[in-house]
């Protein structure tokens, strides 16, 4: 699979930082060799954790009609390069309320609050494999994990691949559907690790 990344020296910085695989001094950033030194390392980490070569390019995120789960894709510049990714609606699943609770608001609201701080409180691992979580061949990422911090990278990089898209309105939708899963991801990640959580 190929992902596009910026050339220029602070793309290739900031994501070397974002990976930790490189530990370069600040006259890095003017510094072409540094600079593809670390993009290098970087197309070497993306084929050994997802087997596609670098760049990529977005060809699909967006939403699907279950209340919120994300269903993307990234090309690489093989022929048969992809990532298929999927990030759940941690609400999708939550029950329908017993009948007999439905006409009283107050233990309503109670019930349903209940159920979304245990599903909002639960990790929400992304997929790779496929664009739907439950479709069989669909796999976890573990969150905090560099395969998880590699996806990342691609998901704020990679720039969308026009042929895919009918507009320019599509692409930037979807452009936005993939940085929003990678601040997700972030986030999450953040918030385990301030709580001990395990990687």
């Amino acid at each position: 699979m190929s992902c596009i990344l910026r050339s220029d020296a602070s793309r290739s910085m900031a994501v070397a930082l974002l990976l930790g695989i490189a530990f370069l001094p600040s006259d890095a950033l003017s510094d072409p060799v540094s600079s593809a030194n670390a993009t290098s390392r970087l197309a070497r980490d993306v084929r050994s954790a997802f087997d596609v070569a670098m760049p990529c390019s977005l060809a699909m995120c967006g939403e699907n009609l279950d209340g919120g789960t994300v269903s993307g894709l990234l090309l690489g510049s093989g022929p048969r390069d992809s990532i298929k990714f999927s990030l759940p609606n941690r609400m999708v699943g939550i029950p329908n309320p017993p009948s007999w609770m439905r006409k009283n608001r107050e233990r309503l609201n109670a019930w349903a609050d209940s159920f979304v701080t245990i599903a909002r409180s639960k990790p929400n691992p992304v997929y790779i494999g496929q664009t739907y979580y439950t479709i069989p061949g669909a796999v976890p990422v573990a969150i905090g994990s560099v395969r998880e911090s590699l996806l990342i990278v691609l998901l704020r990089t990679s720039p969308s691949r026009a042929a895919s898209f009918r507009t320019q309105a599509l692409r930037i939708r979807a452009e936005e559907c993939a940085r929003r899963v990678s601040r997700i991801l972030e986030e999450q990640r953040r918030k385990l690790a301030a709580t001990g959580g395990s990687k």
